[in-house]
């Protein structure tokens, strides 16, 4: 079965992604408290443990938070966005950087999300997905191949041999690709995040919010009130 934007939608009136990572959460550390005892041990392999969930967490957050923002400058609407820039120079130079910043941050994203247990991110994975191949024909015409594993590749001479107003027309505002894959990214960043911090939260007595916190300093600015507030509390309720 074909999933669709409009399913999506209906998941997400249903599921509250935060929330649904706080579960997560929150039966994982059950799990770990169950198993525990009082010996240093037992202590050091749940800290290591945790860490590693940790750091998939973070670092699929990063790669999702990199394909966001890549996908939001080149769909700006502004007078100053970066197509009609490139009009005023004469330069494509930032138009086939931020191209390649997004390819990029498309397969590291897909990369991440394969081994994620949440359904929400996969569902938000396969939308990517079918974003990529109901574009695939206007890609390859300026130099971006929707691989058969589902990656994207880019041929650099194609990609500078395009002209400014087909660029626009298959990455800028108004393309279906950019719009699609920046709003998924953004809902896998956030979901990322949240479970990450509550990862954090459980197993706080072991210094891992240290880590999460350092981890997620180099993230868009866009976000960083948003973290700020998940990692260190300031009175709002992120959990319904």
């Amino acid at each position: 079965m074909r999933i669709t934007p409009i399913m999506l939608n209906r998941n997400l009136s249903k599921i509250n992604p935060l929330a649904f990572a706080r579960r997560q959460a929150k039966s994982q550390s059950t799990n770990n408290i169950k198993k525990n005892t009082s010996t240093s041990t037992t202590r050091s392999h749940q800290s290591v443990n945790s860490s590693s969930a940790l750091d998939k967490y973070i670092k699929l957050g990063e790669n999702a938070e990199a394909l966001r923002s890549s996908a939001k400058i080149l769909g700006s609407t502004s007078k100053n966005g970066i197509f009609e820039n490139a009009r005023r120079t004469g330069s494509k130079d930032a138009i086939l950087s931020q191209a390649k910043q997004m390819v990029s941050g498309y397969n590291s994203t897909m990369s991440s999300i394969k081994n994620e247990d949440s359904s929400l991110t996969r569902v938000c994975r396969q939308l990517m997905e079918n974003a990529a191949t109901e574009n695939s024909e206007s890609l390859s015409n300026i130099g971006i191949t929707v691989n058969k594993d589902k990656t994207l590749s880019i041929d650099e001479t194609k990609l500078k041999n395009a002209s400014i107003d087909d660029l626009e027309a298959v990455l800028g505002s108004k393309s279906s690709f950019t719009s699609r894959v920046g709003s998924m990214a953004e809902n896998v960043s956030k979901n990322a995040i949240s479970t990450a911090t509550n990862l954090s939260r459980a197993y706080g007595s072991y210094g891992i919010s240290s880590s999460l916190y350092n981890s997620y300093t180099g993230l868009g600015n866009e976000n960083s009130a948003y973290l700020s507030a998940l990692l260190f509390g300031s009175g709002r309720n992120f959990w319904g």
